[in-house]
């Protein structure tokens, strides 16, 4: 948030390592979002937001970024990622 652009690559690798044990925490997914959008890598900022979504049950919050996040991503396990969010959303919406 310090709008330092020498900083934004360790700040994403420190919210990463985050997250690797608090797969929960939905302001370190906003901050990771906001650490790729400045690294101009949209599909995975779409992604943290379906992330971010998916940790506060926002249903159509972590659907719509998913679904961005599938458009904007190459194939592989990120991507796949985004479908499971979209799925689940679409699934516990449907309850």
């Amino acid at each position: 948030e310090t709008d330092d652009p020498a900083m934004v690559a360790s700040a994403r690798q420190n919210l990463e390592a985050v997250l690797r044990t608090e797969v929960q925490n939905p302001s370190a997914w906003r901050l990771l979002a906001v650490a790729y959008g400045r690294e101009n890598n949209m599909g995975m900022a779409a992604l943290a937001l379906a992330e971010q979504g998916a940790s506060l049950g926002n249903h159509d919050m972590a659907r719509h970024e998913a679904m961005d996040a599938m458009r904007l991503l190459p194939a592989g396990p990120s991507r796949q990622r985004a479908q499971d969010i979209a799925d689940e959303a679409k699934r516990d919406a449907d309850k």
